[in-house]
């Protein structure tokens, strides 16, 4: 029975639904019983899974069981809002310092952030079927997945309340097989199912004060009367008078992430008639966080980047140095002597005021963090 009235949460018959599994076309796929190439199912290891639904290590036991029957070398879990910078929520042995810068802005040319930007259907997705182009694709590889030393990676996007997504995201140092993406494809009705239990049962734990202590939340009956205040939506509130007036105001009516005042954004979530503590009413959480800035095309970030001081050639060169080019290859493409190249690269680097392709990275960053 759903609480909640969203398509993410509420029960539905998963015997033939519509839903975006490979991540290319919505399609109707019947549920039905499948043998993975080369695999064997650990029903014990996804039986762990289950019995952590409702908990917080449910995320990171889904990432843990799929990255282990795929392979992947990096794991971790997003959270993509279309109205919120991302969040992450496991990143374990991920470098801070990339977190910080793509947390910082970078983030804008995340081919995920764009596609949940634009409302993403629930599925598993490929580089190649992310809705960007080729080339561009190439260039997310050489910014993001090269500086951890990985060359492929996949996803696998779940709904979450609010306009969210959850991702969970994989990578690996060489192309993933096409085997381990079907793998995922086949079992996504198993874990979506589970993922909607899940997100079910938190919302049921909050009310109950399962969460009391961690989520700033209020639940109002179907007449926008208080039931329930948590006592970080308390403590928030009595810090910052101006939400007080802001919320005194808000008459939630449907799901929707509304930032209200700088800094702070609340989501709203209507309860189904048959939810006990407040039937028909609503769920508002409150979160510190900001609008975010919009999606950025990579070919955009690159040819706006040292526009003032590179010239033509050196863009030519800079494009493909950041799609993963050696000076030997790029001398091939641009039909010049590597000696000529190597010039051309050390006069850009000195007009950048830099000396390694490493510094090069994040002098590229630096624009979108500060805009922050």
């Amino acid at each position: 029975m759903g609480l909640v009235r969203d398509n993410a949460l509420v029960g539905v018959d998963v015997a033939a639904r519509k839903f975006d599994y490979g991540g290319a076309s919505k399609i109707e796929r019947p549920y039905r019983a499948s043998v993975f190439v080369g695999q064997v199912m650990d029903y014990n290891d996804l039986g762990a899974v289950a019995r952590s639904i409702g908990e917080d290590a449910f995320y990171r036991n889904l990432m843990g069981h799929l990255g282990r029957r795929v392979g992947a070398e990096v794991q971790m879990v997003m959270r993509y809002s279309k109205s919120t910078v991302p969040t992450y929520v496991v990143h374990d042995d991920f470098d801070e310092g990339l977190m910080g810068l793509y947390l910082g802005g970078l983030y804008r040319l995340d081919p995920v952030y764009k596609l949940c930007k634009g409302g993403a259907q629930p599925g598993v997705y490929t580089l190649d079927s992310l809705g960007t182009s080729a080339k561009e694709n190439a260039r997310y590889a050489s910014y993001f997945l090269s500086q951890v030393g990985m060359v492929d990676d996949f996803v696998v996007l779940f709904p979450a309340p609010a306009s969210c997504a959850i991702a969970l995201i994989f990578e690996r140092s060489t192309p993933f097989a096409s085997e381990d993406v079907s793998c995922a494809q086949e079992m996504f009705p198993l874990l979506l199912g589970m993922q909607e239990a899940h997100e079910r049962m938190q919302i049921t734990l909050m009310a109950g004060g399962g969460h009391g202590d961690e989520v700033a939340y209020l639940i109002l009956d179907n007449k926008d009367k208080v039931v329930f205040e948590s006592a970080m939506w308390a403590r928030i509130l009595a810090k910052e008078p101006a939400l007080r007036s802001q919320l005194a105001n808000l008459k939630p009516q449907k799901q929707q992430v509304l930032p209200i005042v700088p800094g702070y954004v609340i989501r709203t979530l209507p309860l189904m008639d048959e939810y006990p503590t407040a039937p028909g009413g609503s769920l508002l959480i409150l979160e510190q966080g900001n609008p975010g800035m919009p999606a950025l095309s990579p070919s955009e970030a690159v040819e706006s980047f040292g526009s003032t001081v590179l010239t033509r050639r050196e863009h030519d060169i800079l494009r493909l140095i950041f799609l993963g080019y050696p000076n030997i290859k790029i001398a091939e493409k641009l039909n010049l002597s590597i000696n000529t190249v190597k010039n051309h690269r050390k006069r850009m680097y000195s007009k950048l005021d830099i000396t390694t392709e490493r510094e090069l990275i994040l002098k590229f960053a630096l624009p979108y963090v500060e805009q922050t």
